[in-house]
């Protein structure tokens, strides 16, 4: 850990301020993963089209504090208090396939994991709704494929509760546009 004094400008403060700060020192954290649970099923009811669905369930509630030991000053130690909740995706898509080429489009829900206290600039989650939309097309050894995905994330506030202060509502929208292009050998 760094400890960095930002100057007031007043020489005896910044002296008593200087004097107060703790000495930069190793710092020690334990984070816990959590589990999780994914099943999914896809169908070809007729060989132009695949539909499919799946879920994943993750135990986040195995995130409930991130401990912060400084061997070299143990007054400093303290433990974040996170309390994720566990969460739930569902999605959804379909893939229709032509003779030159292919399109998908889908769709997904995902349960925001974060109590409102734990809401933050760095992670300002919420629950989300994905659109997808795909195009491919195969001609020889190269292939060619392009996606969009519309991310439309519910605004959150912290109401007044976020544990550092930050309070405010957090709104999030995302649009991904990628492609790819591959050559087969």
């Amino acid at each position: 850990a760094k400890f960095t004094q930002i100057p007031t400008g007043d020489a005896a403060l910044d002296a008593a301020v200087a004097a107060a700060m703790p000495a930069n020192q190793p710092v020690k954290t334990e984070l816990v993963f959590p589990g999780s649970l994914t099943w999914g099923l896809a169908l070809d009811p007729e060989p132009a089209w695949t539909f499919e669905v799946d879920g994943v369930w993750t135990q986040w509630s195995a995130f409930q504090k991130l401990p912060l030991t400084f061997p070299k000053d143990p007054a400093l130690n303290q433990d974040l208090i996170e309390n994720y909740r566990d969460q739930l995706q569902v999605r959804i898509g379909a893939e229709h396939r032509l003779e030159y080429w292919t399109y998908r489009f889908g769709y997904y829900f995902d349960q925001a994991a974060a109590p409102t206290e734990s809401v933050t600039p760095l992670l300002p989650d919420a629950d989300r709704n994905g659109a997808t939309l795909g195009l491919g097309t195969v001609r020889g050894r190269w292939a060619f494929d392009a996606y969009n995905l519309f991310l439309f994330v519910k605004n959150r506030s912290t109401e007044g509760r976020e544990r550092d202060g930050f309070n405010g509502t957090y709104k999030t929208y995302v649009n991904a546009l990628g492609a790819t292009l591959a050559y087969h050998w």
